[in-house]
């Protein structure tokens, strides 16, 4: 089987390179995680976080063809919302804050391709620094108007276009730009699993955010849980549930 796996997951990203070496970064992309993929053993799993019984090739859908329409549907809607609404909210972010209106990363998608987002700019850097513990830094709190966009989820209205391209889905795993991916897949070994769909808008994670213990280490841990775990069985009725909170 673990011929099959180099195979089809060498397919995907078209390279025949040689492995990156062990200190390099590239070693621990998605891309790269899914070419050297091996089921950890017992010991394994309890050392390094959440896992999933399945290979990659295994949980790497096909598009469902219910889902995709659904996604279609909804991200249409959504995007002629926010062309609707763009000139009053770029306003509305321009005279309230300085600095850019968008965020804009560079995040892995599906197989570990990368794609650009955007979303509004919600936070600001305060003139006073916060103590942390022993440390006094700076750190980005939402402003005003961006309190209202965060909370209202209409910070996300740029990301509908995306969902209608293919990149993104109403739900799926949390996005997370390529830096961070890096470091997550380097603590997380099994943490590539979650490109074997597509990121989305929505999380699955966050169904269940009242739930989370309070430690950041416990709140990634559960993220990973939920992800992991929705991956096996993406769904509409899934997606239904989680976006009405049932």
């Amino acid at each position: 089987m673990q011929s099959d796996v180099l195979k089809d997951n060498k397919e995907v990203t078209g390279s025949d390179k040689p492995s990156p070496d062990a200190d390099s970064p590239e070693r621990y992309s998605v891309q790269e995680s899914i070419i050297q993929e091996k089921m950890p053993d017992a010991d394994h799993r309890a050392a390094y976080g959440p896992t999933n019984d399945l290979f990659f090739h295994e949980l790497a859908h096909s598009e469902v063809t219910s889902r995709r329409v659904f996604d279609v549907i909804v991200g249409t809607v959504g995007s002629i919302i926010y062309f609707v609404l763009f000139p009053f909210l770029w306003i509305m972010v321009r005279l309230s804050k300085r600095g850019s209106v968008f965020t804009r990363e560079e995040c892995p998608g599906y197989r570990g391709m990368h794609f650009k987002r955007r979303v509004f700019n919600v936070y600001d850097w305060p003139s006073e620094p916060t103590r942390v513990g022993e440390a006094v830094i700076h750190l980005p709190e939402p402003y005003g108007i961006g309190k209202f966009l965060q909370a209202t989820r209409l910070d996300r209205l740029p990301l509908f276009p995306l969902v209608v391209s293919g990149k993104m889905s109403l739900v799926g795993p949390h996005t997370y730009p390529v830096e961070e991916t890096t470091e997550m897949n380097m603590t997380y070994t099994q943490f590539y699993k979650r490109y074997a769909v597509k990121p989305g808008i929505i999380s699955p994670s966050k169904y269940h955010n009242s739930l989370y213990p309070p430690t950041e280490a416990e709140y990634q841990l559960k993220m990973i849980e939920d992800d992991l775990r929705y991956v096996k069985s993406p769904s509409v009725g899934k997606d239904l549930k989680i976006l009405f909170g049932f």
